[in-house]
């Protein structure tokens, strides 16, 4: 699913898109944003930890800054009147 999601993500080409996920404090949020942004100057790629953790960095419009999603822990993306369910 990790692919998928991140195939949904990356077609989006920076247009605004929504995902809800569950935190590592195990509350469900719901973030609209944007990949594609520049992040240091290089466009936000999927990134990983030194656990081997895919995360995905989005700009957050609600937050005005940069919020990274585990996608293992996404749940529903949608974008475009479509909605993907994990």
């Amino acid at each position: 699913m990790n692919t998928l999601i991140n195939m949904i993500a990356t077609a989006t080409n920076g247009r605004f898109f929504t995902v809800t996920f569950t935190t590592k404090a195990g509350r469900e949020r719901t973030i609209n944003g944007r990949t594609g942004v520049k992040y240091k100057g290089d466009a936000s790629p999927v990134r990983m930890d030194g656990a081997g953790t895919e995360y995905l960095l989005i700009w957050s419009v609600k937050d005005r800054s940069y919020r990274r999603v585990n996608l293992d822990t996404v749940k529903r993306i949608s974008f475009k009147g479509s909605v993907v369910y994990a």
